[in-house]
């Protein structure tokens, strides 16, 4: 019984010590990449959110019209019990303009940007 206890407690803390670690990092439109991506430091870029997230992190977009010119490729995969969340901030309305994306990839190679064949998200290679 008591061997039963101790192994609940140690799964427990665990799980709860292992949320801990995990981040939310804050982009606007507003925000600067030299930042550390808290609310009050937003990073200005989901790009550079990307380089810092890991497993069990949260991006969270605060309100506003991003114009890309690039494709958004994340850089690293969450895992099967650690995703890795973008998301608009709570209550916040966030548009994405690919408009001035022209090379996208294709097998490794820049290729010309079709908003028909590629989307201004690409999500390969990750999970």
């Amino acid at each position: 019984m008591f061997k039963k206890i101790l192994t609940s407690l140690f799964v427990s803390i665990f799980f709860i010590s292992d949320a801990t670690f995990a981040k939310e990092y804050f982009v606007a439109l507003h925000g600067n990449d030299n930042h550390a991506g808290s609310k009050a430091s937003p990073l200005q870029s989901i790009f550079k959110a990307s380089e810092l997230v890991m497993p069990g992190d949260t991006v969270s977009i605060m309100g506003g019209e991003y114009s890309l010119q690039k494709q958004f490729r994340p850089l690293r995969s969450g895992t099967a019990l650690q995703w890795i969340l973008y998301r608009a901030a709570p209550n916040e309305k966030v548009v994405f303009d690919g408009s001035r994306i022209t090379k996208g990839f294709q097998n490794n190679d820049s290729v010309k940007f079709s908003r028909l064949t590629q989307g201004i998200f690409q999500i390969e290679k990750v999970s």
